[in-house]
């Protein structure tokens, strides 16, 4: 059997894992979800910590755990004023939850429900915020297949921004000067006429890409010379907000 600290770490325990403890007569075995519950019940959580809503009388029942018992079994009396500098609720901060808490339990049933209401749509709100902050991404479909062939993707991030990653390879050689239309589909439209940065050969060399003001499109620029086939452009940059309508 190896040495504890020769087995392999584990930093998630799943409900189920399996830890050894030893009471007053035996060696026995508890699971990881058994610990939780009992550390919830210590805490005077219950059933509360798993809601991701609560009602009016989830609060109240809370509220009255809290206050009524449940911190006599970590050794502070029901009033919750100790003189104990190792308790936790002892700090400065401790001592602010608690006057918090009375706070609580003075309102009325009314600026109870009004509170549970406000923190609801404080849940509610925090979704929606969670949705807005998430990054989407679109997939462009090739304008002009003669020519172009690979894949092109618009990244919408947070605050409005875009990310345009394109990977190109040629399929039919294109004359210098030909301002062909690459790729399709934008999720937005150019607010500009403007020269696209970030766009190269697969020899290293910089090549002009161009979104057309009010159009949904990519385009390959005037300003390259001839391009036989086979050739990859690859287009990576990012436009702010102010830069799509």
């Amino acid at each position: 059997m190896p040495k504890i600290n020769e087995y392999t770490e584990k930093t998630s325990p799943d409900d189920v894992d399996i830890f050894l403890l030893q009471d007053a007569s035996a060696t026995k075995k508890i699971t990881f979800l058994s610990i939780f519950n009992q550390i919830k019940t210590k805490l005077g959580l219950g059933g509360l910590a798993t809601k991701s809503k609560i009602s009016q009388e989830d609060l109240e029942a809370a509220l009255l755990n809290l206050i009524n018992g449940k911190l006599t079994a970590s050794g502070m009396s029901n009033d919750l004023i100790t003189t104990d500098a190792t308790k936790a609720l002892a700090a400065p901060q401790g001592k602010k939850l608690l006057d918090f808490i009375g706070t609580l339990t003075a309102l009325t049933t009314t600026e109870k429900t009004n509170l549970v209401l406000a923190i609801n749509e404080l849940v509610t709100s925090i979704d929606a915020l969670n949705r807005n902050l998430q990054i989407t991404q679109t997939s462009l479909t090739s304008a002009n297949a003669a020519y172009f062939d690979g894949n092109c993707f618009a990244f919408y991030l947070p605050g409005g921004a875009y990310i345009i990653k394109a990977h190109i390879i040629l399929t039919g050689a294109i004359i210098s000067g030909h301002n062909a239309e690459a790729f399709k589909g934008f999720p937005f439209k150019w607010k500009y006429i403007t020269d696209i940065p970030g766009a190269t050969l697969n020899n290293g060399t910089s090549i002009v890409m161009q979104g057309g003001q009010g159009e949904s499109s990519l385009k390959l620029g005037t300003g390259h010379g001839a391009l036989p086939v086979g050739t990859i452009i690859d287009v990576l940059a990012v436009f702010p907000p102010q830069f799509v309508i």
